[in-house]
């Protein structure tokens, strides 16, 4: 079971997000960020190897709708919607099958909202 944990650093500065991702970089657990409308904003390297793709950039913009099956993707959204709405840190047990490497995982997720303002 992997644990993903979901936050938004603030990059005041360039030196700042080049120490965010070599420290989460080295994490063996999936770290990535998303928008309230739920566009990967960043992720760790450990994302990149999951979703099975070569770079960060090759995520980020995109959705858990462009890396999972529809069920699993639509269900995770929907938590992601409650926690949004309801304001609150929550710990869950999800599932996924990542369709490019047609391998199903399962996710200790700690889900949490961050504002940038």
């Amino acid at each position: 079971m992997m644990e993903t944990v979901i936050f938004q650093p603030k990059f005041k500065q360039q030196g700042n997000h080049d120490l965010v991702y070599a420290l989460i970089d080295k994490l063996n657990v999936s770290v990535f960020w998303t928008n309230v409308e739920g566009n990967i904003l960043g992720c760790n390297q450990y994302v990149v190897e999951m979703a099975g793709v070569n770079h960060r950039t090759e995520i980020i913009g995109k959705s858990v709708y462009d890396f999972l099956d529809a069920d699993s993707a639509q269900r995770i959204r929907h938590i992601d919607q409650n926690v949004i709405n309801q304001k609150q840190q929550i710990q869950i047990e999800e599932h996924g099958f990542v369709q490019r490497t047609q391998k199903t995982h399962v996710f200790l997720t700690t889900k949490g909202l961050y504002r940038d303002w």
